[in-house]
């Protein structure tokens, strides 16, 4: 059995812009609280992504050992075994998705970078989910 929890997704960036879609950090207040709240995975949903991809390595996951002081690139593959990380973020036709889905439970600290392509997304709706217990992911 899991439990879920949904996070507020940032805004659309901006022309070329890279934003944070999600930091386990900034979420929880501290670092190293992953394992201690028992998260195994993040899910990211790509709702509304416009006409616009985003850049060529658009969309980067990260992991730290010392507090977020420095991130390392995680080469893996996301848990609905699509892409291997980082990957563009192609732009979705009108009633499409696409879901990204990350275990985290062998991390200490995670963070989820965006990078827009030269031209930012028109559309923009993300739902950000963080899954507590065992892993069950949702394609």
């Amino acid at each position: 059995m899991n439990e879920t929890v949904r996070f507020t997704a940032p805004a659309v960036p901006g022309d070329g812009a890279t934003i944070t879609i999600w930091n386990s950090i900034t979420a929880f207040g501290r670092s190293h609280m992953l394992r201690m709240t028992k998260m195994s995975m993040l899910q990211v949903l790509f709702i509304l992504h416009g006409t616009n991809a985003s850049a060529a390595s658009g969309l980067k996951p990260y992991c730290s050992t010392d507090g977020g002081t420095n991130w390392r690139l995680m080469d893996f593959k996301d848990a609905s075994a699509v892409a291997t990380m980082p990957v563009q973020v192609a732009a979705l036709a009108a009633g499409a998705n696409k879901r990204y889905a990350f275990e985290i439970t062998d991390v200490d600290d995670f963070k989820l970078e965006y990078t827009a392509g030269a031209t930012a997304p028109t559309t923009w709706e993300l739902e950000v989910t963080g899954i507590f217990g065992s892993v069950a992911v949702q394609k």
